[in-house]
């Protein structure tokens, strides 16, 4: 019911939409999976400092809220409704992009969404995409490398920022992007010279 609210302390599994405006709270103290199995869940809070994990695709379709802990992805993708409401996200409270899923933003177009991403559990290296073409489903995952080849070849050990963002969209063509990408010093290898910045594809 709208108001409502589940606090949950163990997994979840769904094989199904859940219904209704209420809002289910990941609240454990130990890891937990949520695995919606691709179906949506409408409110979500995570609020679990010892990270909640996906053990399968989900959809948020109302509101997303971080209060404490982050999502590791795995090789799941966490999409976000077109009008959802994203909240709560710092540098303590992230994605965690440690396999091969992404956190997508389903109709994203010309105002600018951040997608608070990181490699692993310390590295937050957070990217704003504007969508000044068509307006598509951004999917962005981040890795804490910079290979010779985009996703593969030889890591750079010197001069770069440490972190890739791999960004793919539902339907080829149409882009216009402004990227802005986030780091932390951390980041930065030696030799790395802050006003010789760019990007490269």
């Amino acid at each position: 019911n709208s108001g409502a609210s589940v606090a949950v302390d163990g997994d979840v599994t769904s094989f199904a939409d859940i219904q209704g405006p209420g809002t289910v709270e990941l609240k454990g103290t130990t890891s937990q999976i949520l695995n919606m199995n691709g179906f949506a869940i409408p409110n979500l809070i995570v609020n679990n400092p010892a990270s909640v994990a996906l053990g399968g695709s989900a959809v948020v379709s109302s509101t997303f809220n971080f209060t404490a802990g982050k999502v590791q992805l795995n090789n799941y993708d966490l999409s976000l409704a077109a009008n959802a409401a994203f909240t709560g996200w710092d540098n303590t409270k992230y994605f965690v992009t440690n396999g091969t899923g992404r956190l997508v933003k389903n109709s994203l177009g010309a105002t600018a969404f951040t997608f608070p991403v990181g490699g692993d559990m310390n590295a937050y290296t957070p990217i704003a995409i504007t969508e000044n073409g068509t307006a598509d489903n951004i999917g962005v995952r981040a890795i804490n490398q910079v290979l010779s080849a985009g996703t593969a070849g030889q890591g750079f050990v010197r001069e770069v920022v440490n972190a890739s963002w791999v960004i793919s969209d539902a339907t080829p063509g149409g882009n216009n992007m402004r990227i802005t990408a986030n780091w932390t010093a951390a980041n930065e290898l030696s030799g790395f010279n802050r006003s010789k910045t760019g990007l490269a594809k």
